[in-house]
């Protein structure tokens, strides 16, 4: 079976992955690579953590994505991002 993991939603461009966490659970992880709002490429991919883990890997991939596309829509996502370049300009 094949999976596409990559999205693209509102100009965002992101992947959606998995870590195998020590106790059999897995987090979603969204690697966003290209920002919507103002079309940057963000070199390297920023990685988002989901709040939540769980054991099956399809759940947790559907978690993400769900995730991802509220941070994106909520505009949380733009925030974020404006957040991170803060502080990495300090």
């Amino acid at each position: 079976m094949h999976l596409n993991n990559k999205h693209q939603l509102n100009g965002y461009t992101f992947i959606i992955s998995t870590a195998l966490l020590v106790d059999g659970r897995h987090r979603g992880l969204i690697w966003i690579s290209q920002r919507g709002d103002n079309g940057v490429v963000l070199e390297p991919a920023l990685c988002i953590e989901t709040p939540g883990a769980l054991k099956s890997i399809n759940a947790i991939r559907v978690e993400a994505l769900a995730y991802a596309q509220e941070l994106i829509q909520s505009g949380a996502l733009e925030t974020f991002l404006d957040a991170q370049i803060e502080d990495t300009a300090k």
